[in-house]
């Protein structure tokens, strides 16, 4: 619980997280922005006032509102863990409200509607992502699970462009929520181009394959690696 404490509490580290997540998806956009420029605004709460579109892209924007909202969550996940009230009363909607931050315009919606098989597949995954957490304290397993989790929303896309932004944030809010130091995102997408071409491959493989076979696959042990070795080691934090 002490580890715990310390990660959820460390607001340099949601801040330097959050502006790490959006500039690397913010390049993949064709949008160059500074972590350090995006740091500042978190901790200043610029991101919060409408002066704030005075300086960046609208994308740039819905994202850190986004993660401005996770960390509002976990807080609250944390309050309701301590009183010893049932942390799986935590709605649907909570999701629902980090997609619309991250897409205003609601585009995907009917990905939430249980109304198609997709949407369906979809929310049978948010649910058993959701009890597994909250069963489990193996951070190797929470790992794997989480890694299965971003690899279906990346491959199915619920979401469009916006679903790998959206099921990586809730993966790092997710790891906070466990106390658990999250992963530095430009280790995941595009450090040196090494990591990317590991998560298109994978990608490429997992397609013609069933969930329960994803992680019997070399390249998705490889790829969990990555993730426990990041997730061990003392986070980088920038120098202001």
């Amino acid at each position: 619980m002490e580890k715990q404490n310390s990660v959820i509490d460390d607001s340099s580290l949601w801040y330097e997280t959050g502006s790490r997540i959006i500039q690397t998806y913010s390049k993949s956009l064709g949008m160059n922005v500074s972590s350090q420029e995006l740091y500042e605004s978190f901790l200043e709460g610029e991101f919060e006032t409408e002066e704030i579109y005075d300086y960046f892209e609208e994308d740039i924007i819905n994202m850190a509102r986004a993660w401005i909202y996770i960390k509002q969550v976990v807080y609250e996940a944390i309050e309701y863990k301590q009183s010893d009230r049932n942390i799986s009363d935590f709605k649907l909607r909570k999701v629902i409200e980090v997609y619309s931050y991250l897409d205003p315009h609601l585009t995907y919606m009917s990905s939430f509607s249980g109304k198609t098989p997709e949407s369906i597949k979809f929310l049978e995954l948010i649910q058993s992502t959701r009890n597994y957490v909250l069963t489990n304290d193996s951070k190797e397993s929470i790992l794997e699970y989480l890694l299965i989790f971003y690899l279906d929303v990346s491959l199915n896309q619920y979401f469009g462009y916006f679903s790998e932004i959206f099921a990586f944030m809730i993966v790092q809010g997710i790891l906070m929520f466990k106390g658990i130091t999250p992963i530095t995102l430009s280790q995941i997408i595009q450090d040196s181009g090494e990591t990317y071409e590991l998560h298109v491959k994978l990608l490429e493989i997992i397609a013609n394959l069933k969930v329960n076979e994803w992680s019997q696959q070399n390249l998705f042990k490889e790829y969990l690696k990555r993730w426990i070795s990041k997730t061990e080691k003392s986070f980088d934090y920038m120098e202001i």
